[in-house]
């Protein structure tokens, strides 16, 4: 049977693992935050079209395939 000094060593060991997996994940989240703000920023500033009337619309559609076809 497990003495109660040992089974603390285990949970304060198990505890220390959890906080560093936690600062990971966080530091991955954080990343990937970031990456996502930075996707969006491009997003909005390149891939922008006019909606005005339905031909504007269109032209926008037409032009956008145009540019996906061109993407390796």
């Amino acid at each position: 049977m497990k003495s109660v000094l040992q089974e603390q060593k285990r949970v304060k060991s198990e505890m220390e693992i959890m906080k560093e997996r936690i600062s990971r994940l966080e530091e991955e989240t954080s990343q990937r935050q970031n990456e996502v703000i930075s996707i969006r920023k491009y997003v909005e500033d390149e891939i922008k079209g006019n909606m005005d009337t339905f031909d504007d619309c269109l032209k926008t559609i037409i032009g956008l395939r145009q540019e996906a076809q061109a993407l390796p």
